[in-house]
């Protein structure tokens, strides 16, 4: 019994409890199509309720398998009462970015890069897991990757035709957002696959700062490359072959330098949550497991220890000498009257913050599985919600509510 006491004793007392979600992550970026949901939890009670799915918040909780589409993805985690009941206060948002799949690990600012690019714009620079970043980066790419910094701009329409961009429409559109600084056509053409040289690059980041000036407009090209003095902080000081190709990792480097994006928010290691206080009177929500294995003497033991507990909050009143009663003589019975005792009202309740029907029917009978009976006399409408593939039935009641006790 002493056992079964502080059993009970142990389950009842109410502590602050830190839930931590160790994943997913805010701001995390991953390349896999789902992800798992994990946390750790002082308590068993209540429900995390994850985008539309619904998990008993256990001291180990899982769900795996959250679906990611490419892009940003926003998962909401709200935290249940036992009576299903969501806690704004508790309400956690996480976005976890997925991006497309490399071969080779990538800086997340690139990856963000290649797969906006690809899933907003139709235009996809990662062939079958390879960015090809160390390659000589095409004309139509660089144009691309430019004005992907500069798609906040409003499109404008672009004054140059090009006869062999006609297959290209999707950079077409992408290329409306800057088209000052699109090269001129020569013979008609726009030569989407040909490769950029370094001097190619400068010209064009000349354009984009609103200078006319370019290093070199014709065939003349000087042995050793000329930087203008407001490009030096961004271009490499081993360029110096201005007709060597360049990569599309430099290009990307530059332009991130240049047009200093602002950086990426970084993942941090977990999300907390503070789980509320539960008041110390609070009854014991016993899982159903245990109800049919130990029913009856848990609900016995639970009994004597309330009864204990409301004994010991009873102030002991002081010791009064008794005076005899009067003696009484009793009338004949056909003199005796006949009195009809009134009717007790009937009890009520009202229901507070934080209440369920099961907490009141353990509170008033000692029993929560007495719910069901209480739910008849109210003529409450009984729900039935499915947890993890059980059917879990409680009833919704809202705080100021007034229930009839049996």
């Amino acid at each position: 019994m002493k056992i079964k006491l502080l059993f009970i004793l142990a389950s009842t007392l109410g502590c602050w409890g830190t839930i931590i979600i160790h994943s997913p992550t805010p701001n995390h970026m991953t390349s896999s199509p789902v992800i798992h949901f994990n946390a750790e939890s002082p308590v068993n009670q209540g429900f995390f309720m994850i985008n539309e799915h619904i998990v008993p918040i256990r001291k180990q909780s899982t769900l795996r398998n959250i679906p990611l589409h490419l892009g940003m993805n926003t998962i909401h985690v709200h935290v249940l009462s036992e009576d299903l009941t969501i806690n704004p206060a508790l309400t956690q948002t996480l976005t976890i970015y997925r991006q497309l799949p490399t071969n080779s690990p990538i800086s997340p600012s690139i990856a963000r890069l290649l797969t906006d690019l690809a899933i907003n714009h139709s235009i996809r620079l990662v062939n079958n897991g390879d960015a090809m970043l160390d390659a000589p980066i095409l004309k139509k790419d660089m144009y691309a990757c430019l004005m992907w910094f500069h798609q906040h701009r409003s499109p404008q329409p672009i004054k140059h035709q090009y006869l062999d961009m006609s297959q290209h429409e999707p950079y077409l559109t992408l290329y409306r957002h800057l088209p000052s600084v699109l090269p001129m056509p020569i013979r008609g053409s726009f030569f989407p696959n040909g490769h950029l040289t370094r001097q190619d690059v400068i010209n064009a980041l000349l354009l984009v700062n609103g200078s006319p000036d370019q290093i070199s407009t014709s065939m003349l090209v000087t042995p050793k490359l000329t930087v203008p003095p407001s490009l030096q902080h961004v271009i490499p000081t081993k360029w110096e072959d201005p007709m060597a190709f360049v990569s599309r990792r430099e290009v990307l480097q530059i332009f991130f330098d240049l047009f200093s994006q602002s950086p990426l928010s970084t993942a941090s290691e977990k999300v907390s949550i503070e789980w509320p206080k539960t008041t110390w009177r609070a009854p014991i929500q016993i899982p159903n497991r245990l109800l049919s294995q130990w029913g009856s003497r848990i609900t016995k033991a639970r009994t004597m220890f309330y009864n204990w507990l409301n004994q010991a909050k009873q102030p002991p009143t002081p010791s009064q000498p008794v005076a005899a009663a009067p003696k009484q003589t009793l009338l004949p019975k056909k003199q005796r009257k006949t009195y009809q005792k009134p009717s007790p009202k009937p009890m009520v309740v009202v229901v507070k913050k934080g209440d369920s029907i099961q907490r009141i029917a353990g509170k008033h009978y000692g029993d929560p599985s007495k719910w069901r009976q209480l739910a008849a006399i109210n003529k409450l409408k009984i729900r039935h919600v499915t947890v993890n593939g059980q059917t879990v039935s409680t009833v919704h009641i809202t705080p100021g509510q007034t229930l009839q006790l049996l």
